[in-house]
């Protein structure tokens, strides 16, 4: 008697196992998300003559270097626990920006290079960030201005630029500003 049900007791402890193992979580291939967001944290300088100035010198015409959002592989390790792709890059005057930095994202809290905190994200990509103690949400790229964060001026200068007119001068403010640009597969 004993005999038969040893077998029924050794099914009902290995079923056991196995749903306490599915439940929490420690089955082969959960190790994290297979989706990554991809932000751009930008240092912007702007530039305010205080004459007459030729433009052409306070903008940065050269030709970005293309982005690949979708191929983190090209900049960073890739592995499910990816979370964020992350874009350093800097601007002055003109539409153009130069990437200085590409970087991976593993885990939660984040410090950006602006001094803003990547606290958490939620599953739809919405990134929780602090900056200054204040929170605020980072939603998907959607053209919105939920999509986009700017801070404060965080530095003024005055300088000369010097062009085809002589010397001119200029204040020059600085910010910062992050884009959430979407979620995208790491395979």
């Amino acid at each position: 008697m004993w005999s038969r049900n040893k077998y029924g007791v050794v099914a009902l402890v290995l079923m056991t196992v196995a749903l306490a193992i599915s439940i929490s979580g420690c089955t082969s291939g959960s190790s994290g998300s297979s989706k990554y967001v991809v932000i751009e944290e930008v240092y912007s300088e702007q530039t305010n003559a205080t004459g007459p100035y030729n433009l052409s010198l306070l903008w940065n015409d050269a030709t970005p270097e293309p982005m690949y959002f979708d191929q983190p592989g090209r900049y960073v390790k890739v592995s499910n626990s990816l979370k964020v792709l992350y874009f350093r890059e800097y601007e002055r005057g003109g539409p153009h920006r130069n990437v200085t930095s590409v970087r991976g994202i593993y885990e939660f809290p984040y410090q950006l290079d602006s001094g803003t905190v990547i606290q958490g994200m939620s599953e739809n990509g919405t990134l929780h960030m602090s900056y200054d103690n204040q929170t605020f949400d980072l939603s998907p790229f959607d053209y919105s201005s939920s999509s986009f964060w700017n801070s404060p001026v965080v530095s003024s200068r005055t300088e000369n630029l010097y062009g085809p007119n002589g010397p001119q001068e200029a204040v020059i403010t600085a910010h910062w500003w992050i884009v959430n640009n979407g979620l995208y597969n790491t395979s």
